[in-house]
């Protein structure tokens, strides 16, 4: 009698781990899927990130487009008669989409 509920166990064991094995795969993916800011390359740009333009001192970063878009919305915040150093601080790079980020490439 042992036998046979050692033999039906079992099955039932490996369902259960496999059920909890592919529940944890699928909330992965979604927590992936959500938290990415592309796709490819072309959902990536170079975006100034201070109210000074890099050529005039100012930064710039790689980011989504939708990103990118609430940057420009915040920089006409910016006061116009702000003095910014004359220092050249471009960058020379492509943007790219790596792993579902917006990196330099």
């Amino acid at each position: 009698m042992k036998k046979n509920k050692k033999f039906i166990a079992q099955p039932i064991l490996f369902i259960i781990l496999s059920l909890i094995i592919l529940f944890s795969i699928f909330i992965f993916v979604i927590k992936f899927k959500n938290n990415s800011e592309c796709k490819s390359d072309s959902g990536c740009v170079l975006q100034e990130t201070t109210c000074c333009p890099c050529n005039m001192g100012g930064k710039q970063e790689c980011m989504s487009k939708d990103n990118s878009e609430n940057w420009k919305e915040k920089l006409k915040e910016c006061d116009k008669n702000i003095m910014c150093i004359a220092v050249y601080n471009c960058k020379e790079i492509e943007c790219g989409c790596s792993f579902g980020k917006c990196k330099e490439k």
